[in-house]
């Protein structure tokens, strides 16, 4: 059984996904990554903060490209958002690679360590639409 939860809410201009506790599996990631396209899919915000700064995650540095792979085949909603995510400093090599991975594949989404300046990057991507 997982010990990751997710809990979404919309805001008043982005959807935030708050999550907590360890993925150990691409599965455990991909079902996360489920729950958030269909929150998206729902609101049909495109706008999104994802704070994992209380998650663990252990993975081999293949399944970030696993990770994109999936995105394109599978979950259409990421194409057109813009994510800001709060990640947990410890994992910022790894989500580094995600990051250049999701970029180089024509994803607007962007890591950070401060959950203050995700939200002001990602205010700052909605006062330019």
């Amino acid at each position: 059984m997982s010990s990751f939860t997710l809990e979404i809410q919309l805001s008043d201009s982005y959807l935030v996904a708050k999550g907590y506790g360890r993925r150990n599996t691409l599965a455990e990631v991909l079902e996360g990554t489920r729950q958030i396209a269909m929150a998206l899919s729902e609101t049909k915000s495109k706008y999104l903060l994802v704070d994992y700064s209380e998650v663990v995650t252990r993975l081999l540095a293949t399944d970030a490209f696993n990770i994109v792979r999936i995105y394109e085949s599978r979950v259409s909603e990421f194409q057109d958002i813009v994510m800001a995510v709060v990640i947990n400093p410890a994992e910022e090599q790894f989500d580094a690679f995600w990051e250049k991975i999701c970029r180089i594949r024509g994803y607007q989404f962007k890591i950070f360590t401060d959950r203050q300046a995700a939200e002001d990057w990602l205010k700052d991507k909605i006062d330019q639409h």
